[in-house]
């Protein structure tokens, strides 16, 4: 008998997950889904919702962001296969459990979760529509309330990802990724008294963001290796990093390599995709319009 202990809730995490996997295989098999097959998955990922929120509490620990985003990519499943997104709906997960894997210090999971929300995108733009009805698709339609909750978590992760606009709360497009704002000017006074020159509304883009800023240097180091492979005189200096655009251009002027600050990101997510972190940059991509014309540059 299970008990209500950590371990015990992780167990029936699970559980779950296993089962999800099991009714999504067998439900694939199927000529013809049973009717109550999209209310019975949805309940099953809304009480799953629910026990995301206690254990997220009662063990922090990566090895539980890891498990919590094994369950949720089985979802992901109800997207991509062209039976099962035509008949079941998508069932968002809460904010607290989408910004909680966001944060998390291991990269993976937050590429993780990216690919998630990326996926569950393209499941709403498949959503029935006049568009939609033209291509002659029969997925579910979603009130117009539930799709700006999920815009939420998209503009939220991009605003700290890409704009530079972490913790930005707006009603009604963006959460703020849910940080109270009187707490904001409180973390904005701690990062200055250590670095003026870092903007906090910065700190958790590719460069500065915890899970992130060793990937992106490795991008840069990769591009002064090469150009000192071309000659010893081909670059004088390193970057000493995390790099801006301003820091581009003084290193670029004390002899470093020549690298516009558009280039620079847009080389760091294709390093993500060759590095297995695939989906951050498959989120920005589908969500950040000068990422969708010309690769971004």
């Amino acid at each position: 008998m299970l008990d209500n202990t950590p371990e015990s809730q992780l167990q029936v995490l699970r559980l779950y997950t296993r089962l999800l996997g099991q009714w999504l295989v067998l439900l694939r098999s199927l000529d013809s889904l049973p009717n109550h097959a999209s209310d019975t998955v949805a309940k099953l990922v809304g009480h799953t919702n629910k026990l995301a929120l206690t254990v997220l509490q009662t063990s922090p620990a990566v090895s539980t962001h890891s498990a919590l985003t094994d369950f949720y990519e089985h979802t992901s499943t109800i997207i991509s296969d062209p039976v099962l997104k035509q008949h079941l709906r998508i069932v968002l997960l809460p904010a607290q459990v989408v910004y909680t894997l966001f944060f998390s210090h291991c990269a993976a999971i937050t590429a993780r979760i990216c690919y998630l929300i990326a996926c569950y995108r393209r499941g709403f733009e498949l959503s029935s529509g006049p568009s939609s009805r033209a291509r002659g698709t029969k997925a579910p339609t979603y009130p117009a309330d539930y799709i700006t909750r999920f815009n939420h978590f998209v503009l939220d992760i991009c605003n700290c990802l890409w704009r530079f606009h972490a913790f930005e709360k707006g009603p009604p497009k963006t959460l703020g990724c849910l940080l109270p704002e009187r707490v904001v000017p409180q973390l904005r006074d701690y990062v200055e008294r250590f670095d003026t020159d870092i903007p906090f509304s910065s700190m958790f883009a590719l460069s500065y963001s915890p899970t992130l800023c060793l990937q992106s240097i490795l991008y840069l180091r990769e591009l002064e290796d090469e150009a000192l492979e071309d000659g010893e005189d081909a670059i004088v200096a390193r970057h000493a990093g995390p790099v801006t655009q301003n820091s581009l251009k003084r290193n670029e002027a004390a002899g470093g390599v020549e690298l516009n600050f558009q280039d620079y990101r847009v080389g760091v997510l294709e390093a993500l995709d060759k590095n297995g972190l695939g989906g951050i940059p498959d989120l920005l991509r589908s969500s950040v319009k000068t990422l969708q014309t010309s690769g971004g540059r």
